[in-house]
């Protein structure tokens, strides 16, 4: 889905209709983000994709790219250590407010 419509501070609910958080961040994708070697190109990191890169050292290096070249959206849930994400394709619509996952999230 284009993340155009979605905004910080929106609820996030999953495909059950659970809330799970609140967008933190949404990014749009950006395909040539990543060198098809998967190595960032010295010099050439957009702020935003270096600060992916620095704040979610929790997730494998492939999945990191992968969400920057996607776009993706970062969930702050509450009641959890850290902040989970979510891939453009994940992101079913958004009414109002809010953003409707069409997956379950089991946090």
């Amino acid at each position: 889905m284009d993340l155009n419509e979605v905004r910080e501070g929106m609820d996030v609910f999953d495909a059950a209709g659970k809330k799970v958080g609140k967008v933190r961040t949404v990014r749009a994708g950006d395909p040539d983000a990543v060198p098809d070697e998967g190595r960032p190109r010295e010099g050439d990191l957009p702020g935003w994709f270096a600060h992916l890169f620095s704040e979610a050292q929790d997730l494998p290096d492939e999945e990191r790219q992968h969400l920057v070249r996607e776009g993706y959206i970062q969930v702050n849930a509450p009641g959890f250590e850290q902040d989970f994400y979510e891939e453009s394709g994940s992101v079913d619509r958004v009414e109002g407010d809010a953003v409707y996952l069409n997956i379950t999230h089991h946090h």
